[in-house]
């Protein structure tokens, strides 16, 4: 049984299990490569104390996908303007720069294509929700397509930052995100 109630010493075992995951991701490069059995070793804690809180190995990834989420993807924030979606899209680059080294590291991996469909869904369902409520695009019947061709580009230019495989910073492309926002959403 999973710990559910989460005191200062299942929090603290919590965050050994995901320091030392992102450390094996580091020397590995590959999600499938970890092992509990290496993990629990290196994290110096008893194979029981890792199951008391994770099924697996991908439990552990998964949930660092379910912070990012929960925290990008508030179901309370509301736009009624650009700026709104521009501090949106703020948001999201300053809890990426913010977790940078955790998530250079798990994006520097071959396998982070699942978190970044996550990523790109969320992303592009908030902001067809918001567009296909304004006026100007509640008709248009390539707005989802568009949206997810704006969508596929910023996350695949956010991989290419986290593999080291652009000189842009996250900043430049935050920057660059809300122009090109500008340019195909904003009559």
């Amino acid at each position: 049984m999973k710990v559910k109630n989460l005191n200062n010493s299942s929090i603290k075992t919590k965050s050994i299990i995901k320091s030392t995951f992102v450390k094996l991701i580091k020397e590995h490069g590959e999600l499938n490569k970890i092992t509990v059995s290496e993990l629990v070793k290196k994290a110096d804690i008893n194979r029981s104390t890792f199951y008391n809180h994770y099924d697996s190995i991908y439990d552990v990834a998964e949930e660092f996908e379910s912070e990012v989420i929960k925290v990008l993807f508030n179901s309370n924030q509301t736009f009624s303007s650009l700026n709104d979606i521009f501090s949106y899209i703020d948001n999201i680059f300053s809890y990426l720069k913010d977790n940078e080294d955790t998530y250079r590291l798990l994006l520097s991996s071959k396998e982070p294509l699942i978190f970044l469909e996550k990523l790109k869904k969320y992303i592009s369902d908030k902001l067809f929700l918001v567009l296909k409520a304004t006026p100007n695009f509640s008709n248009n019947k390539d707005l989802k397509f568009n949206i997810n061709f704006f969508t596929d580009g910023i996350t695949i230019q956010i991989l290419r930052h986290f593999k080291d495989k652009t000189y842009y910073s996250l900043d430049e492309i935050c920057a660059y995100s809300k122009k090109l926002f500008k340019l195909l959403f904003v009559i």
